[in-house]
């Protein structure tokens, strides 16, 4: 009824967007006058009004309303997550007696072997991170100065294993020559099949130690002497990881707000030929079985939840996994149709839901390791429950009511005599009417200055898509003490009834519905509307 994003609410698109998203215009309208005549014009159209949903005219010029949510992502990439993990290992000199005086660049330990990561039920066989850090500290009990190697050949960076090279000072008493330092390994890869390439969770390693090339003195070594290696991974975050994810069965309390802050309306909708498919997407190389319990619309402000009646969607329906060939994955798409000959949708969607909640449980391979260790994941993609909504605009409305609030901005002296009124030609097939309220800076009420003012429906015609155009006049019964505080924070608050001629039936919004808009004032005055 006003050219502000939120009085575009007002219409009944309104109540498709407190169901599925809405939007907000960044800037304010704002119209500047110097004189008595229209002050502003514009065009109110459904395509201004659903910019963040996918709306889309069919072959008849009918609106279809396209949405797309996700109701939830499993959470399957904690599978897979490497925990905070310290590796340490102690080594010592293979020499007996003492003291033995070394002299500089001689070895001294030279082994290799595999080091297992606790990782409950997990087995993997490869990991990519997509972040984290290795610290890595060197603690030398030996008297003299050492130069220590520590490759770890499955972590790698483009190709190349990562090698450590740490030079270690002699004792001091009883404390230990100390170095070390961390790297960065984001965009590594861990191979973790070991020396021999088959096992798992197994992270293969070589040291060496050796007496400095450069030693100022030589070493003096005892038998029993020792080196300890301790790895310690922080934070590391995995993108990618194959190997075998264990059987594992997750509980799904999902819940997703579907009117995006907005207020809901009071009043009641009627739905007609509502579509929405059900998709399971199964990203991952897991073998799945998901049960859902229940899905539930919630209206939070009439406290009103409606639990959807689908028989089909609430039987165990079973996933297969995706395939990966060279990084591409294809994904498995299983679907369910939910309409209104199989389900109450419609009563479902008419609950004007402010979010959707939703419950079951998953089951990750519940035949056990069928692909011998093949499992994969790309945690930024795993198994979603999407809805997907087709709602062609056909619908009825009955005693919708929507709120709205106007703020106004004078920027010159104005002529506080005159009078300020609304025209609006409207296109749409609705019937509304209008109250409105002057608030003070606080919000509270000053008085009524719009009382049941009607907004008559276009007339139809033989082509529902070409409705005859009607003209209402709105006057704001503003006094002169109104327009000089309305610089001082006054705002104009509307309640919007609309209704649809002989509800429950329903109407169609074609492209050529629209409302056109002018706002006439005999005042000097600049109006924003934010």
């Amino acid at each position: 009824m006003t050219l502000n994003t939120k009085a575009r609410r007002s219409l009944i698109v309104g109540s498709l967007l407190l169901i599925l998203g809405g939007c907000r215009r960044d800037e304010p309208t704002r119209w500047n006058v110097d004189a008595a005549g229209p002050v502003a014009q514009g065009r109110i159209g459904l395509e201004d009004l659903l910019a963040d949903s996918l709306l889309e005219a069919d072959g008849n010029n009918l609106w279809h309303l396209i949405v797309r949510r996700n109701l939830t992502d499993f959470d399957l990439d904690s599978l897979v997550a490497i925990p905070d993990t310290t590796i340490s290992r102690k080594f010592t000199i293979p020499l007996n007696g003492g003291p033995w005086n070394i002299p500089a660049g001689v070895n001294l330990i030279g082994l290799t072997e595999d080091r297992t990561l606790a990782l409950n039920d997990v087995e993997l066989k490869e990991v990519h991170t997509r972040s984290g850090f290795l610290e890595y500290r060197i603690r030398s009990y030996v008297n003299g100065y050492l130069t220590c190697t520590y490759t770890l050949p499955g972590l790698t960076l483009n190709g190349a294993p990562t090698v450590l090279t740490v030079n270690t000072p002699p004792i001091s008493g009883s404390f230990p020559g100390e170095a070390g330092g961390v790297i960065d390994i984001s965009g590594y890869e861990l191979d973790l099949t070991g020396s021999s390439g088959f096992s798992r969770n197994s992270v293969a390693s070589a040291i060496s130690v050796a007496t400095s090339a450069d030693a100022p003195s030589q070493a003096v070594v005892f038998g029993g002497d020792s080196v300890v290696v301790s790895l310690q991974f922080i934070d590391p975050s995995v993108s990618y990881a194959k190997g075998f994810f264990g059987e594992h069965e997750y509980a799904i309390d999902e819940s997703v707000e579907f009117n995006s802050g907005l207020g809901t309306p009071e009043g009641a909708i009627a739905l007609s030929e509502a579509e929405v498919r059900m998709r399971i997407e199964n990203y991952t190389g897991v073998d799945a079985q998901i049960r859902f319990n229940q899905l539930a619309s919630q209206n939070s402000l009439t406290g009103n939840n409606i639990f959807l009646d689908q028989p089909e969607l609430f039987e165990t329906i079973n996933i297969t996994r995706a395939t990966d060939v060279g990084g591409i994955v294809t994904p498995v798409i299983t679907e369910k149709v939910i309409n209104s000959s199989n389900s109450n949708i419609n009563a479902f969607l008419q609950n004007l839901p402010t979010g959707v909640s939703m419950t079951g449980e998953v089951t990750v391979n519940p035949l056990g390791d069928v692909s011998d260790g093949n499992d994969f994941i790309y945690t930024d993609r795993a198994i979603n429950a999407i809805i997907e909504a087709d709602l062609p605009l056909r619908f009825g409305l009955n005693n919708l009511v929507l709120r709205d609030t106007l703020s106004f901005t004078l920027e010159e002296e104005v002529n506080a005599a005159g009078d300020v009124f609304v025209r609006i030609v409207n296109h749409f097939p609705f019937e509304t009417e209008i109250d409105g309220w002057l608030l003070d800076a606080d919000g509270e009420v000053i008085r009524q200055v719009i009382l049941h003012e009607e907004i008559e429906s276009a007339i139809p015609s033989s082509d529902p898509s070409q409705p005859i155009p009607v003209t209402s006049v709105v006057r704001l019964n503003v006094t002169s003490a109104d327009v000089a505080a309305m610089n001082e924070g006054v705002q104009l608050a509307l309640r919007v009834e609309l209704n649809t001629p002989g509800y429950p039936a329903t109407v169609g919004i074609y492209t050529t519905h629209y409302m056109d808009v002018t706002v006439v004032t005999e005042l000097n005055v600049g109006i924003t509307v934010e």
